[in-house]
């Protein structure tokens, strides 16, 4: 009499889950002449398969002996996603001027991992303070209990400080009047002067 072999079935998934679209590698014990997947892979040397299961699946494995007698096990992958955080300005705008304080919170409740264009000192926090001088993209990662990870990112376009230009006459006679004019490397640019005036010629 034979004893039915009962093959021992394990995961490379840590406590069998899986995030969503990552695969797993299920093994069976060693030893066997003939190895048969319920996912309709088998043969002499299938020990070993990937799978990428998109929800809670059961898998089966027939396993057969140099005696020719078989036996059966299964394992069951749960899979975990994680939502996708969104990115919300607190403080600031999504166009600022260079320099500009700019504040940042994410949506997720888990771990946070900033883009390294964040301080040091802010890169896991759920709040971040930007300063950006170039537009730049800021992007989070969060992290669920079973590893999984999304991630969002956002864009803070930076326009150029203008730089301003004042053409006229520095040296006059006391008592005399002069024009001064300011023009700037930007289109559409206003004008204040020292002297509350706010048109481009004074």
């Amino acid at each position: 009499v034979n004893v039915l072999p009962v093959p021992t079935l394990t995961s490379s998934a840590n406590a069998n889950t899986v995030c969503v679209g990552n695969s797993t590698v299920l093994t069976a014990g060693i030893g066997y002449k003939y190895y048969k997947w319920s996912t309709g892979q088998e043969g002499t040397n299938m020990r070993s398969i990937s799978v990428s299961p998109t929800a809670k699946t059961t898998y089966t494995v027939e396993v057969t002996d140099a005696s020719g007698c078989k036996g059966v096990n299964q394992i069951t992958i749960d899979v975990t996603q994680i939502a996708s955080p969104t990115i919300s300005v607190l403080s600031g705008s999504t166009t600022v001027c260079a320099g500009e304080e700019v504040i940042l919170q994410s949506s997720a409740s888990n771990q946070y991992q900033w883009s390294t264009n964040v301080e040091l000192a802010q890169i896991s926090n759920q709040t971040v303070v930007v300063n950006p001088t170039s537009t730049s993209i800021y992007t989070v990662t969060t992290t669920n209990k079973a590893g999984c990870t999304s991630s969002q990112d956002i864009t803070i376009v930076v326009t150029p400080l203008p730089t301003p230009k004042i053409t006229g006459e520095n040296n006059v006679c006391k008592g005399e009047s002069l024009t001064l004019t300011a023009t700037s490397d930007v289109d559409g640019a206003t004008f204040l002067w020292s002297t509350d005036e706010n048109t481009p010629t004074i």
